[in-house]
């Protein structure tokens, strides 16, 4: 019997993200000028790691297992390798661009991989994911539901700082949108293929961070 329970709970996290995002939107765009989402992100990920280690199987269950960790990470660094030559370094040097400062990237790395990956990999991909599929007899539907609800994670604060959803929508937003499903699919594949979750997030933190590799 699929467990019901852990799945109600995941939608319960999502719901209440939404709703954090909404806010921090609000708060953001006519209140105070501080990245709330920041905080968000971190208070999420912790109540992950504290629902998770109250199951039986633990943090493994967020895709943390440490005897793992060599091929997942090595899967994470060609996977990042990778979609830096793609998307960054072909695009840089036919460009005519140069490589952003040391310390610049230094700081993006750890932000994009602090506050982006890691959050939402351990949120999505670890907790999210893996309690949707506990949930149902489908194969892919975990990975279907837990993608969409990823994509629709992006809406509320966007909405907010772009002046509504349809603006957003009309600015090109939905391609984005789009192309989330899709990273969140790879995110998927590396986790399901190396049997951890830490490939996943060096790939993400780089995928942000190489697009602020080069500059004009």
């Amino acid at each position: 019997m699929k467990d019901r329970k852990t799945a109600f709970q995941a939608a319960a996290l999502w719901a209440g993200m939404m709703t954090a995002y909404l806010a921090a939107g609000l708060a953001e765009r006519f209140l105070v000028d501080v990245s709330l989402v920041i905080w968000v992100n971190i208070i999420l990920t912790i109540l992950c790691f504290i629902l998770a280690a109250r199951g039986k199987d633990g943090v493994r269950s967020l895709g943390m297992v440490r005897e793992r960790f060599a091929l997942s990470f090595l899967a994470g660094l060609a996977c990042s390798a990778a979609i830096v030559i793609i998307n960054a370094v072909i695009p840089g040097i036919l460009g005519g661009m140069g490589m952003a400062e040391p310390g610049t990237l230094l700081i993006q790395f750890v932000y994009f991989m602090a506050v982006i990956a890691i959050p939402e990999e351990i949120i999505f991909r670890g907790y999210i994911l893996s309690r949707m599929e506990q949930s149902s007899e489908r194969k892919y539907a975990g990975v279907v539901i837990s993608g969409i609800m990823f994509m629709l994670i992006h809406l509320p604060y966007q909405a907010v700082m772009n002046g509504g959803l349809l603006p957003l929508i009309l600015n090109g937003y939905g391609v984005t949108l789009i192309m989330t499903f899709v990273w969140h699919i790879v995110f998927c594949i590396l986790l399901k293929k190396t049997g951890a979750i830490y490939g996943a997030i060096l790939f993400h933190a780089v995928m942000n961070w190489s697009n602020y590799l080069f500059v004009p």
